[in-house]
């Protein structure tokens, strides 16, 4: 199943790295992708893609980074939104049955991840702006009304 996998990103033009005996990496407009077979052993297999985002705490603080990734959860369909160490990563997983159409189902992968993480962008922007306005608010809030 790895070899079919293998060929059909092959075929979709991405040039793959081996990290391990289970996980390789391509890359595709920027973004580090790792994909990997898991196969349970009783003949039922999920295809598992991630892409780490440059996402960290100091971007955005501990609180807007779980809001950021509740927000992703919900609004985004087929793809979570999780921490990894210390950053943000984008992953979808897949079932696999034997009889896929792999190229498709990889390049709706890739579609996928990267629509994620564009979303993940624009709703980290979101909260920059949101937290910019509160700080302004809360900075020139002074207490010379009180009596």
């Amino acid at each position: 199943m790895n070899e079919t996998i293998l060929t059909a990103l092959s075929a979709l033009g991405f040039t793959i790295h081996p990290v391990d005996k289970q996980a390789y990496t391509f890359d595709y407009e920027g973004m580090h992708y790792v994909y990997r077979v898991r196969d349970d052993g009783d003949g039922e297999g999920f295809l598992q893609m991630f892409v780490l985002t440059n996402i960290d705490y100091t971007d955005c603080g501990p609180y807007n980074l779980y809001r950021l990734m509740d927000k992703t959860n919900d609004a985004v369909r087929y793809v979570k939104c999780c921490m990894l160490d210390d950053s943000v990563c984008l992953y979808y997983e897949s079932p696999l049955f034997g009889y896929e159409d792999y190229e498709r189902l990889l390049r709706n992968m890739v579609f996928a991840l990267e629509a994620s993480f564009c979303y993940v962008n624009s709703a980290l922007k979101d909260f920059q702006i949101a937290d910019d306005e509160f700080e302004e608010f809360t900075d020139s809030d002074d207490d010379s009304h009180e009596l």
